[in-house]
């Protein structure tokens, strides 16, 4: 645990009555934060909250088991200091079963105790991987089997143009992929439904306005950005050189039409077409033939990557009209209802298959949990259950690490027995959205970044956000290089933050002064291993000149990687040059093997 926290890290872990986010970058210490955090509640002499009326959610259940031996590990020191402490001694009691857990393991929680408000067996289990996988099989096959016994129409015509030339299987793994996709929503079936009514364009309907055209439109928007600032470079250039005075010109031209076609892009779907449909690049011109020739080939290669980057827009976006679309989603609706209509055919009928075997899987434990803590008022609304105001009741504080990792149905679970809608909100929420990775399993770092924008840094604020970007893990070169290298990659469009000073790692941890010296020692290293899909490359395993094909060993990524930085180990410790052969490789394009040196060594 930290002995000294700075001034973010001290109000992270003493602000209170109020929903925090804190936005601990890497090496921010945000689990000693979050620990002392917890402390300080436990022992406060004031207002003491006891360890059992906290929920800590953590990512992973070794992530939970850290957690609560880093708690108990704080509460014995704190023990040594107070040794007669009843207080601290009831703590020391309330660890064991305090809910430090996973959300899987806290819904486990809730269902086994509200099991009789489900349509569940009190005996059910989880069951494994492979047996819901052989389960999906046999739902699967039962279903189309019915499908093709009641000769619907409507599913001959999905699986004609979807099911694929040999078997139905394509078509299969489509309802599949939709049916996981949605579990990770609070309400897959008004999810689905709400994904099929977006095909619908009765009414007043304009593409414009549609989640699609929203999409692509920023697309285009960052595309026309990018080809813009290249033309500008080539412009600069020219007016740079004598005798390109027909280039300078031309580019001018090229410039101000992207800048129309920018400007469409900010109005609508069909002037943004119809302006890029008379769009045309004229023929490259060429420098003054006593001109310098030096700068020309920068020049018209910029302007090409320019024009493929807007040549690229028409290659399936900017190629029909809003009516033409129209056109397109109305023959896709009635397929889009069956489809979806298959996936809560097979939701429904899985489902009873588990019932029947009273297994359920982690998606359910989600859903059910979610079905015990909510209900629906006269109007529709979602409100908290009795169960929910119950639980709501027993917790002063929630606590969710790694929250830039959330589901929407672990946030709706979350909401629900939390106090954000009454007068004392407790929830706080530690996470960093650059190291958010699980979107592969339906991650929302949308969730963090709705609150990082909209919550205040104000301190009496409901909800308040603080931002720990001192990192106590690195040296000053290492952040520097990382912070040079973000500025670059992440942006609101890709990254999904603009990553500037506000959000750059700075250095936190102290040095001796003896090693500060030693700057010289301190440049960082820049290593990129490119793995091409398209080549294999082969990597000798000794340094014999007869090298034979089974001599050789096929590199992934992890272990190229690996090899590389056993060969800077090696030159760094004077046990072999920078000039000294690191490599032999076979180059299957060119049927040789070559030789590289580590110099000629970047990595990807």
């Amino acid at each position: 645990m930290l002995a000294n926290w700075t001034k973010e890290q001290l109000s992270a872990i003493e602000t209170s009555g109020c929903d925090l986010l804190v936005a601990a970058a890497a090496g921010a210490g945000k689990t000693a934060v979050l620990v002392e955090r917890i402390i300080r509640k436990i022992i406060d002499e004031s207002n003491p909250i006891d360890i059992d009326n906290m929920l800590i959610v953590t990512f992973t259940n070794a992530a939970a088991s850290e957690m609560r031996e880093r708690i108990g590990e704080a509460l014995g020191k704190e023990l040594e200091k107070k040794p007669e402490s009843q207080k601290l001694q009831r703590q020391m009691l309330l660890l064991n079963k305090a809910s430090i857990t996973t959300i899987h393991s806290f819904c486990m929680d809730v269902v086994k105790n509200n099991f009789h408000m489900l349509d569940l067996d009190p005996n059910f289990r989880i069951a494994d991987e492979t047996e819901s996988v052989l389960l999906k099989m046999e739902t699967m096959e039962e279903l189309f089997e019915q499908k093709y016994e009641e000769e619907d129409e409507d599913f001959i015509y999905l699986l004609d143009r979807y099911g694929g030339n040999k078997d139905d299987k394509k078509l299969q793994d489509m309802i599949l992929n939709i049916f996981e996709f949605v579990q990770s929503s609070p309400w897959p079936q008004e999810w689905l439904d709400k994904m099929c009514n977006a095909y619908d364009t009765t009414g007043q309907w304009d593409f414009h306005k549609t989640p699609w055209a929203t999409i692509i439109m920023e697309h285009a928007r960052v595309e026309i950005d990018g080809a813009l600032n290249q033309l500008l470079k080539a412009e600069k250039i020219a007016w740079e050189n004598q005798g390109y005075e027909k280039c300078a010109a031309q580019l001018s031209d090229d410039i101000n039409m992207i800048k129309l076609l920018r400007e469409a892009a900010e109005e609508s779907w069909d002037k943004l077409y119809k302006t890029y449909s008379t769009l045309e690049f004229s023929r490259q011109q060429g420098p003054h033939k006593t001109a310098d020739k030096a700068a020309y080939e920068t020049l018209k290669e910029l302007r090409k990557e320019a024009k493929d980057r807007i040549n690229s827009l028409g290659d399936g976006f900017f190629n029909c009209s809003s009516e033409d679309i129209k056109g397109d989603l109305e023959a896709l609706y009635p397929v889009i209802s069956t489809l979806s209509a298959l996936v809560s055919a097979f939701s429904k009928m899985y489902l009873d298959k588990k019932k029947e075997k009273a297994i359920i899987d982690f998606n359910d434990l989600e859903h059910f949990c979610l079905n015990i803590l909510t209900q629906r008022d006269e109007e529709g609304r979602v409100q908290p259950s009795p169960a929910a105001l119950s639980i709501r009741d027993r917790f002063k504080e929630i606590l969710v690490d790694e929250y830039q990792d959330s589901n929407l149905v672990q946030e709706a679970i979350l909401s629900v027995i939390s106090k954000r809608d009454e007068d004392e909100p407790n929830v706080f929420m530690v996470g960093d959205v650059k190291q958010s990775i699980y979107r592969f399993r339906q991650a929302k770092p949308e969730l963090f970044l709705d609150k990082y924008k909209r919550y205040s840094e104000k301190e009496d604020s409901k909800e308040r956000k603080i931002k720990l970007f001192k990192n106590f893990r690195s040296r000053k070169e290492v952040l520097d290089g990382v912070n040079f290298l973000f500025r670059q990659l992440m942006s609101p469009y890709i990254g999904e933050i603009d990553y500037d000073q506000g959000e750059f790692l700075n250095p936190g941890a102290l040095y001796p002064d003896d090693m500060e010296k030693t700057s010289d020692c301190h440049e960082i290293e820049l290593h990129i291993v490119d793995l091409k899909k398209d080549e294999t490359v082969k990597v000798e395993l000794d340094e014999e000149e007869n090298i034979q094909a089974e001599d050789v060993e096929d590199l992934d990524s992890i272990q190229a990687e690996a090899r590389l930085i056993g060969q800077r180990i090696l030159c760094l410790m004077g046990m072999g040059g920078e000039n000294s052969q690191a490599f032999r490789v076979y180059d299957r394009d060119l049927d040789c093997y070559r030789d590289i040196k580590y110099k000629d060594i970047v990595i990807l």
